[in-house]
């Protein structure tokens, strides 16, 4: 373990001088890659499943107000769903910094490799998407044909005043912006480029637009240096996420908004995803493969839950809301695997071999 001024000198240092002071714990927790080998890491994988439920739970929680049945016993957990995007991004953010970690990654190889596992399955469900809504009256061919371009684009939230075709693509165009400012990081000839360029560019653009949750990125990155130095803090790390699980759940109780959610979620996703990498690793295989179809998952519920919705006000129109939930949950579960077995992870492996 490493005290607090260790760690700062960590995240300011450059990464030439981690590769000695990685230290591996007995059960793996603590494994870094060296050369261009990935970190696994089972924890990361089981929160990235949780996240994509959260994220589905909040969905499905709203379409019971939506389709007319609100769920009153739930809806002060509406903040926790939405957080499970904040978790993604601190995520994300630590993927990119240690899978470049150690490496001759130039920055066309990592947009390639980025744009590769991101496009083609969110293009292929928001043209899929884009011709439902035309088939049901719901947008004209030259409206829809518009959104579906600025879509595909991930460039949304610039021309229009909405959404993406996908709605939840709007994550996926702050994840493209980042995958942009990281791969100008790893370009430019200067230390520590692929968190300075970020770091100095959202920071500058927060004080002018409301994408402060953008610092999540960041946050993860941070804890990606700590994490491939070997230096953790004297703090137990199952302390730091419990905490963080707390301080999660108590943004139930506090008023929320997009410019200051990278406080009172993004904090509190940093440390759990903290805690989980430098705690004892959990090998629940049936959660980790959630985690590795958590994509899918998280783009198909666009689908799925307001489907789900329509069949059972149907077949059941009585159904408890809080069962309505559970069911549309776990529905979407299942589809966003059978997309990931039938369609997603065939698409990588042919990306792969291009």
């Amino acid at each position: 373990m490493c005290t607090t001024a260790r760690v700062i000198e960590v995240v300011i240092s450059s990464p030439a001088k981690w590769s000695h002071r990685i230290a591996t714990k007995p059960d793996g927790a603590g494994h870094s890659p060296s050369g261009s080998k990935k970190p696994k890491i089972p924890n990361l994988q089981i929160l990235r499943a949780l996240a994509a439920l959260m994220v589905v739970f909040h969905h499905s929680l709203s379409a019971t107000w939506q389709y007319g049945n609100p769920a009153l016993s739930l809806e002060r957990f509406q903040a926790v769903g939405q957080s499970g995007v904040d978790l993604f991004f601190v995520i994300s953010g630590f993927v990119m910094m240690a899978s470049t970690h150690n490496t001759s990654t130039t920055a066309r190889q990592f947009l390639d490799a980025r744009v590769r596992r991101i496009v083609p399955i969110y293009w292929i469900m928001s043209v899929a998407v884009a011709v439902l809504l035309l088939l049901a009256g719901k947008t004209t061919p030259l409206d829809g044909s518009w959104h579906l371009l600025v879509s595909l684009l991930f460039s949304s939230q610039i021309f229009t005043d909405g959404y993406p075709v996908v709605f939840l693509g709007w994550t996926l165009e702050y994840e493209m912006f980042f995958y942009l400012l990281f791969a100008i990081g790893l370009a430019v000839p200067i230390r520590k480029g692929p968190l300075i360029v970020p770091t100095i560019v959202i920071a500058g653009l927060s004080v002018l637009f409301p994408i402060s949750i953008a610092l999540e990125f960041i946050a993860g990155m941070i804890v990606a240096r700590i994490y491939l130095s070997g230096c953790g803090t004297r703090l137990s790390e199952t302390l730091l996420l419990l905490l963080g699980v707390i301080t999660l759940l108590g943004s139930t109780i506090w008023p929320q908004t997009l410019g200051y959610r990278w406080i009172t979620w993004g904090i509190p996703a940093t440390m759990i995803v903290y805690g989980a990498i430098f705690t004892g690793q959990l090998h629940l295989r049936p959660i980790v493969f959630l985690g590795d179809a958590s994509y899918s998952i998280y783009l198909i519920q666009a689908v799925t839950i307001s489907l789900t919705f329509k069949i059972m006000l149907k077949v059941w129109p009585n159904l408890f809301p809080e069962f309505q939930i559970f069911i549309a949950t776990v529905c979407t579960a299942f589809a966003g695997v059978f997309m990931y077995v039938a369609l997603e992870r065939p698409l990588i492996n042919v990306m792969k071999r291009r």
